[in-house]
């Protein structure tokens, strides 16, 4: 099984933005590696856009939409499922401060 998980809110040093107080978190899991399975049609988006990489903040709304349908149809063949989460910055930002200082290294 392979996970693929990514987020979205991050403000770098800016923790406590008061401007974005959610973080959004995207899990996608799949039986197959979609890194070498998908290769082939990501490198045809990534073609027919001009750009090296399919990332929502650099290609944005407008031009992310041109290419749903062929988004979908990887789902569709792909992906088994698909979680967000949206989650309060600082409720995460606690639980990831508790959980480092009960790691020991």
């Amino acid at each position: 099984m392979y996970f693929y998980i990514d987020e979205s809110g991050q403000t770098g040093l800016n923790l406590f933005d008061a401007d974005q107080p959610f973080l959004y978190y995207g899990v996608l899991s799949s039986k197959i590696d979609l890194d070498t399975a998908a290769l082939d049609e990501v490198k045809a988006l990534r073609q027919r856009l001009g750009v090296d990489r399919l990332h929502a903040s650099e290609l944005g709304n407008q031009r992310l939409v041109t290419i749903v349908k062929d988004i979908n149809k990887l789902n569709k063949n792909m992906i088994s499922h698909f979680l967000s989460i949206k989650s309060q910055r600082q409720i995460t930002l606690l639980l990831v401060f508790l959980i480092r200082s009960l790691i020991k290294e």
